[in-house]
C-alpha cells in the first residue's frame, strides 16, 4: 500500500539550532507550524540534504525526530533521516558495526516516536571487507535496516558520493528487489533525472539529453522490477538479456516506482509524459513547487 503522504510534496526541512550550537526544540516547532500553514507539503523530512545528515550527533537526530513527530502528530507525516554518524571524513571512518547499530537503533527510536518513514543515504562509510564489492555493502546494509522497522525505508544518494557507490541502473533494480522482499512489501522506489548540473559533474556524468538518458534507465530498472527481466539497448544506457535472479518480494509485478519532476514544463513536462508511456500511472499529485507521479 503506497502511503498517502508519497503522493504529495515531501518538504526536506531546515534543522534549527541555537548560538550556542545546541538544538532549539522550540524554533523547530515554529518554523514546521511556518512551513505547514503555507500549505502544499505532505511530509516533512528531518535530517535531510543540503550536507546536513552528516553534521549531526545521534542525540541531535534523536531529539529531531522526538520534536518533529510530536509536534506535527495528526497533522502531517514526518520522515526522519536516519543513518548512522559519520561526518563524511574520508581519513577516518567510523567502525562499521557501529555505523550499521546506530542506523538501526535510530530508525527504531523513530518509528517510535511515531515517524511516517526513514531515510537512509548510501552507506559510503562502510568499507568492503575481503572478497566484497561495494556493491555488497550497499545490498548488505540496506537488508538489515529495512529488516529493522516497520515503516517504509527511502534510499537517497547525495550529491558527493564516492564513485565506487554509485549505484547503478541494474544495482538499484537488485536493491530494490531486495529490499522489497525484506520489507515485506512496503518499498517505494523514489528516483528521478536530477537538475543540479554540479551533482551530474560530482559523479562524473554528462549533463545533456538527462531526460531522454532518464527515460532509458527507466526503461532498465521498470524491465527488471516489473518483469524480471529486459533486453535493452538505448543510445545512452544498454542491459543486454539482463535478467533479475532471484526474485523477492510479496507483489508480482515488484515495487511502486515514485518518478520526481519539476513543474510540467519543458523537461518536467516531457520527464512526466514519458515515464506514463513506460509504465502505468497510479496517481499524480501537484503543489507549488514540485510534482510526483507513482508508477507501478
Amino acid at each position: 500500500m503506497i502511503p498517502s503522504y508519497a503522493r504529495g510534496c515531501i518538504a526536506p526541512t531546515f534543522s534549527i539550532f541555537r548560538s550556542d550550537l545546541s538544538f532549539d526544540p522550540d524554533g523547530q516547532c515554529r518554523f514546521l507550524d511556518f512551513l505547514l500553514d503555507r500549505g502544499g507539503i505532505s511530509a516533512f523530512f528531518v535530517r535531510s540534504g543540503m550536507g546536513q545528515m552528516f553534521t549531526f550527533s545521534y542525540e541531535d537526530v534523536q531529539a529531531m525526530a522526538r520534536t518533529a513527530c510530536s509536534h506535527l502528530k495528526g497533522r502531517a507525516a514526518v520522515l526522519v533521516g536516519t543513518t548512522g554518524i559519520w561526518d563524511r571524513d574520508r581519513n577516518n571512518y567510523p567502525d562499521p558495526a557501529v555505523f550499521v547499530n546506530e542506523a538501526v537503533e535510530l530508525s527504531r527510536y523513530a518509528e517510535e516516536q511515531g515517524a511516517d518513514g526513514v531515510v537512509h543515504t548510501i552507506p559510503e562509510a562502510i568499507l568492503p571487507r575481503d572478497g566484497q564489492t561495494e556493491a555488497d555493502v550497499i545490498l548488505d546494509y540496506f537488508e538489515t535496516v529495512s529488516a529493522a522497522v516497520s515503516i517504509p525505508t527511502f534510499i537517497y544518494q547525495p550529491p558527493g558520493t564516492a564513485a565506487a557507490y554509485n549505484v547503478t541502473h541494474e544495482l538499484l533494480a537488485k536493491m530494490a528487489d531486495a529490499v522489497e522482499e525484506i520489507s515485506n512489501g512496503r518499498l517505494i522506489l523514489g528516483i528521478g533525472a536530477g537538475w543540479n548540473e554540479y551533482e551530474y559533474k560530482a559523479f562524473g556524468y554528462p549533463f545533456d539529453h538527462r531526460v531522454s538518458r532518464f527515460e532509458e534507465a527507466l526503461t532498465i530498472i521498470h524491465g527488471l522490477l516489473k518483469h524480471g527481466q529486459v533486453d535493452f539497448v538505448g543510445k545512452y544506457h544498454e542491459a543486454r538479456e539482463c535478467e533479475l535472479l532471484p526474485r523477492g518480494g510479496p507483489r508480482q509485478e515488484g515495487p511502486p516506482i515514485m518518478i520526481g519532476s519539476l513543474p510540467f514544463t519543458g523537461p518536467g513536462f516531457n520527464l512526466a509524459r514519458r515515464s506514463l508511456m513506460i509504465g502505468n500511472a497510479a496517481s499524480s499529485a501537484f503543489s507549488r513547487s514540485k510534482s510526483i507521479l507513482l508508477m507501478s
